[in-house]
Parts: structure tokens; sequence; C-alpha cells
């Protein structure tokens, strides 16, 4: 096989191996976006659920009388800060940059381990 001849055959097996590596970081990417939804979309209902809760305790309160009230007030106070602390939790988590970052450790290191 001539030089040039040999090179070009290189050059081809270098583009079909980059293809296929494309196509294994496209299937990943994908493999990573459904599960990235499926964590969101769990944490989504627990804290729909969360601020079902603390509506349900402000009904209460708001039917209390005026000597229950205060027993209710605190529970109330905890019960929103609960929903405020994990959607801020939720928030930061699923943040552009704070998904980038996940992704990227989830991507493996050169010995083929996941960096984590």
């Amino acid at each position: 096989m001539k030089p040039k001849e040999y090179y070009e055959e290189m050059l081809k097996a270098q583009q079909h191996e980059l293809a296929a590596q494309l196509a294994r970081l496209r299937a990943k990417r994908w493999e990573i976006q459904k599960e990235a939804e499926r964590e969101f979309d769990e944490q989504v209902n627990r804290l729909r659920k969360m601020g079902e809760e603390a509506d349900n305790r402000t009904k209460a309160l708001m039917e209390a009388g005026q000597e229950s009230w205060r027993d209710l007030e605190e529970n109330i106070s905890t019960a929103y800060e609960s929903v405020v602390s994990a959607t801020e939790r939720a928030l930061e988590r699923f943040s552009d940059a704070a998904l980038s970052k996940e992704h990227a450790s989830a991507q493996p290191d050169k010995a083929g381990k996941k960096r984590r």
C-alpha cells in the first residue's frame, strides 16, 4: 500500500471511530436528560405535596378558635419553612449551572470511571 493510500485509510478509520463516539455521546445525553427529568418531576411532586400540607394547616388555623391558634402557629411556620427550604434546594439543584456541573461529573474520566 502506498503512503497516501495508507494515510487515507487511517483517516477513514478515525472518522468512523469519531462517528461512533458521537453516537455514544448522544445516547448518553439522552439517558442523562431522562434521568434529570425523572428526578425533577419527583422533586416537583414532593414540593407540591408539601405545599398542600402547608395549605391544609393554614386552613386549620383559619378555622381554629382564638385559644387554639397559638398551638397551630408554630406548626404552620415549620411547614412553610420546610416548603421554602425544599424549594430553594430544588432550584439550586435544577439550575442550569448545577445541572451542567452534575452532568459533567457523571461523564467518565480518562480511566473510564465516573467522576463524583
